[in-house]
């Protein structure tokens, strides 16, 4: 990873879940994209988005929105060894987590999208929508 730009906050979040979903995101830039890979975070309405992006090939238009499916595995990984999984299992735990995982081409590689609750405003009706598993 050569960049990394996150703000200073706490999130609602199952903290092995998380470190799960992370080890799958850069574990698929590893073996799919080559350096580097730029993490980025945005803060929006007590909602912490972090932005991963790799420099690769990114996914075929067409197949973005089955890439996060089980097993699914785009044509371009084809000669790669894996089971269509790191991204499912990455989406499966936001969704429980009450997050979000959002997937796109980016303009030199392709992009992930985590979205979590922050932590901070105890009032907020959302946060009890934000569940650790």
């Amino acid at each position: 990873m050569s960049e990394c730009h996150l703000p200073d906050v706490l999130i609602v979040a199952d903290r092995a879940r998380l470190a799960q979903v992370l080890d799958n995101v850069f574990g698929n830039a590893r073996k799919y994209a080559a350096p580097p890979v730029r993490v980025a975070g945005a803060l929006e309405d007590d909602l912490l988005t972090v932005q991963i992006t790799d420099h690769g090939p990114g996914v075929p238009e067409g197949e973005l929105a089955l890439v996060t499916q089980r097993h699914y595995r785009a044509a371009n990984a084809a000669g790669v060894q894996g089971q269509g999984l790191g991204l499912h299992t990455a989406y499966t735990l936001m969704d429980a987590m009450g997050g979000a995982l959002v997937v796109a081409n980016a303009a030199d590689g392709f992009s992930v999208a985590l979205t979590l609750a922050c932590a901070e405003r105890q009032h907020d009706p959302r946060r009890h929508a934000f569940r650790t598993i």
